[in-house]
């Protein structure tokens, strides 16, 4: 399911607006998600890679040259440094990747896999030349207390105004996505995969003032 204004879409990359060049996606967990899926949608080359880490897939390449020649094999490939415990680091700024594949998904912001977050004062980490910023949440966080759900929940709870042990509400929510972040271009809340869950998302996105993507069931 990807929904936009009550609208379906068959992909997220025309729902997104994907463009080639750079593009980033911030905020919480399942990110790695959508950017495989964006990826195995566009039919150009696609280069997958990070500014902060990812984990790493089974083949990856660290170097211009390697990834040149990948590239002409296969349509996406994963750009990054082995920095221990099954991650990647950034190997090559994303921009000088832009001569090498048309798409540039960048993974610009760690969660560790927990649906929602304040970004610290260093955060995201966004490239230069990107084109567009993507902000993902997932509907789980809702109903739950901060420190279960949030990466960084001390500096959620402060800009919630609320004790770590709290829950995140639909309101919540709402204030991240729209203004924990800035010079974002759209939100995305992901992992919708019943009525309960949409119509919670659809609650949420009343409150935002930008393009709001309801998505779930997302098949890898």
């Amino acid at each position: 399911m990807i929904v936009c204004n009550g609208v379906s879409y068959g992909s997220l990359t025309e729902c997104l607006e994907i463009q080639k060049g750079i593009t980033s996606f911030v905020g919480g967990g399942g990110k790695s998600t959508i950017i495989k899926k964006i990826s195995e949608e566009i039919k150009n080359s696609v280069i997958i890679t990070t500014t902060t880490h990812i984990y790493a897939p089974k083949l990856y390449y660290n170097n211009v040259d390697d990834a040149k020649n990948a590239i002409k094999r296969e349509h996406i490939i994963t750009v990054g440094n082995n920095c221990g415990n099954n991650k990647l680091e950034m190997a090559i700024e994303p921009y000088v990747l832009e001569s090498i594949a048309d798409f540039i998904l960048v993974e610009a912001d760690g969660s560790r896999r927990l649906p929602l977050k304040v970004p610290a004062t260093n955060e995201p980490v966004i490239p230069r030349g990107n084109k567009k910023t993507v902000l993902i949440c997932g509907i789980d966080a809702l109903n739950n207390r901060i420190i279960d759900i949030c990466h960084r929940a001390e500096e959620t709870a402060k800009f919630l105004n609320k004790n770590i042990y709290e829950k995140v509400d639909i309101i919540d929510i709402a204030k991240i996505l729209n203004f924990a972040y800035s010079n974002i271009n759209c939100a995305v809340i992901n992992k919708v995969d019943n009525d309960i869950d949409y119509n919670n998302a659809l609650k949420i996105s009343e409150y935002i003032n930008k393009k709001v993507v309801i998505c779930g069931g997302l098949n890898i």
